[in-house]
């Protein structure tokens, strides 16, 4: 499993349920969203990372970095879906999220709100929270052979 099939599955079941659904059904998108959309809803993106793969052992250190973005009609809508997600990511770790060991999560600067203009110009404004936030995480390693 990868690490964004887990922090997603995470996110799902911390208590988001009620405001964003749940399982299969639960509003977690990518970079892109239809402005059809139901609201409020989360974005997931990993904007990079990097690898060591060359640990002792079976496994090597990934850290990857995610942008998450709370997205709801109206900005205290969106500043508390923020909040719960916050609450269940970081500082997270050491522990496994499903099948990944994550070492920690932490919150990288400060959270920031705004306003999403709609594509068709209608008066429907959307607000955001986002932060982003790095993980540190295990992957295994390739056997390397003798030189």
């Amino acid at each position: 499993m990868d690490i964004a099939t887990a922090l997603t599955n995470h996110i799902k079941c911390s208590g988001t349920e009620s405001l964003i659904g749940a399982g299969t059904s639960a509003r977690i998108y990518g970079d892109f969203v239809k402005q059809s959309v139901n609201r409020p809803y989360v974005i997931l993106f990993e904007g990079g990372g990097q690898t060591s793969p060359l640990l002792v052992g079976t496994s090597g250190c990934a850290q990857s970095s995610f942008q998450i973005w709370s997205v709801d009609d109206d900005a205290s809508g969106s500043v508390a879906l923020w909040e719960i997600i916050r609450v269940a990511i970081d500082r997270y770790g050491p522990g496994y999220m499903d099948e990944v060991w994550v070492q920690e999560i932490s919150q990288v600067g400060w959270r920031e709100t705004g306003v999403i203009q709609p594509r068709d110009n209608s008066p429907q404004r959307l607000f955001y929270t986002q932060s982003t936030y790095d993980i540190w995480y295990s992957v295994p390693t390739v056997a390397h052979q003798g030189v």
